[in-house]
């Protein structure tokens, strides 16, 4: 049950709400106009005027609940500190309380295709610095400490999706020795450029790499297609979490993308 009825919001509830908001937008390095945007789903806003309602509590109470909603998928834990009484803490899925555990951010960073080579390191729960406009190429540099086998997911509004890590959209599994890899790659191992063409917002890609990909070659390989049901990623997360850290790593970066 959520903490609020949001559609009985009270203009005190709406205006802590912006305590949050504001918050989570010095937090992250989000612009008010991108906040709005990825908070309201795409829309577009004056972050003058909408900013001046929303802090004396007169934004409208549907804006209210998308914009809580957002914050609650994707920054509750600046959330809980700020206004615990306005948030709670749902129950961990497996999926998420092993990204929790087990991910790594210092050997997974943007490569984009206008700089190659130059790649900034990642630090812990990285947005990265500069964001990436829609319909920009760009892909990825994983430093693996495993020889075995990458595979990705990317996650977008809450929702999650495999996404190949090779020219054929049908392979799951790209090979991974200990080095620097260029991600995806072509069949001559040059990087294969990704776009993302309509939705803005903030983006987090899971890469996971493992020694022995044997016993999860079914159980991934399945997952190509739509969306990720919880108890796919749940079984997928029972069988990571039994892997040592020398069987397996799990990387990730948070990207913003802006129209």
């Amino acid at each position: 049950m959520d903490a609020v009825d949001w559609q009985k919001a009270t203009e005190d509830q709406r205006a802590c709400l912006y305590r949050v908001a504001k918050a989570v937008m010095d937090s992250v390095g989000l612009a008010p106009a991108e906040f709005y945007r990825a908070a309201l789903n795409g829309q577009i806003v004056d972050p003058v005027s909408t900013g001046g309602n929303f802090s004396r509590g007169k934004i409208s109470r549907r804006n209210a609940a998308m914009i809580h909603n957002w914050i609650e998928s994707n920054h509750l834990d600046i959330a809980l500190r700020i206004a615990p009484e306005l948030f709670t803490r749902p129950a961990r899925s497996g999926w998420l309380a092993l990204l929790d555990e087990r991910t790594r951010y210092d050997a997974l960073s943007l490569l984009r295709f206008s700089s190659l080579g130059l790649v900034r390191p990642a630090g812990r729960h990285p947005i990265e610095e500069r964001p990436v406009r829609l319909g920009e190429k760009f892909a990825f540099v994983l430093t693996s400490e495993i020889e075995g086998h990458a595979f990705a997911f990317q996650e977008v509004r809450g929702l999650w999706h495999l996404f190949s890590l090779s020219e054929d959209p049908a392979t799951a599994f790209t090979r991974c020795r200990r080095s620097r890899h260029e991600l995806p790659r072509k069949a001559d191992g040059s990087p294969l450029a990704l776009v993302e063409a309509d939705t803005d917002g903030l983006h987090s890609f899971v890469f996971v790499v493992v020694e022995d990909i044997d016993t999860l070659d079914d159980t991934v390989s399945g997952l190509r297609g739509l969306a990720l049901r919880p108890e796919q990623l749940g079984e997928l997360a029972t069988m990571l979490a039994a892997l040592d850290a020398a069987q397996c790593a799990i990387h990730r970066i948070n990207i913003q993308f802006v129209r």
